[in-house]
């Protein structure tokens, strides 16, 4: 629910699931912060697909609700996510992101989409491209661009190097 969980419980009872409970307090280092309570699951179906739901209940009265999927056949990968943030007044927003990405050796393309709206007003319909190559194990090349239909001045283009040691 925050940033200053107080218990994190990871459970596998059976292959290919995992479940998790956590709880946060409502004090984080003498300050106050949110409080309640979080459960989520995932389930891989062999090396195919995993699916994974998730809640987060604070104290006061707001939510989150997550739900996704995942897969992969050989050189493509397919996704899907849904996140409903609902407000202690009960207002719900949605944010819909799907994405698929292709693989030739060290090269890899993807494209994903987004969409966010509350109350039928949607706030943000974003399309991103991207290519990465892999230069070395560790080592990756990127570009990528994005661009927002509902606000013309979100319009983004990165580019550089990932390490990771």
């Amino acid at each position: 629910p925050s940033a200053n969980h107080s218990a994190i419980l990871s459970l596998s009872p059976i292959t290919g699931l995992t479940l998790n409970i956590s709880n946060a307090t409502g004090t984080d280092y003498g300050a106050a912060a949110k409080e309640g309570y979080a459960y989520s699951g995932t389930y891989a179906i062999g090396s195919i697909a995993t699916v994974g739901a998730g809640q987060m209940k604070n104290a006061d009265d707001s939510e989150e609700l997550l739900m996704n999927v995942t897969g992969n056949v050989g050189p493509i990968g397919l996704a899907y996510e849904k996140h409903t943030a609902t407000t202690a007044a009960d207002v719900d927003t949605d944010t819909t992101t799907m994405g698929a990405t292709y693989s030739v050796g060290a090269m890899m393309v993807g494209v994903e989409t987004m969409k966010t709206e509350s109350a039928g007003t949607v706030s943000s319909d974003e399309i991103t491209l991207g290519a990465q190559y892999t230069l070395a194990p560790g080592a990756v090349a990127f570009i990528e661009n994005t661009a927002d239909d509902k606000t013309s001045s979100e319009k983004t283009t990165a580019m550089g190097i990932a390490i990771k040691f």
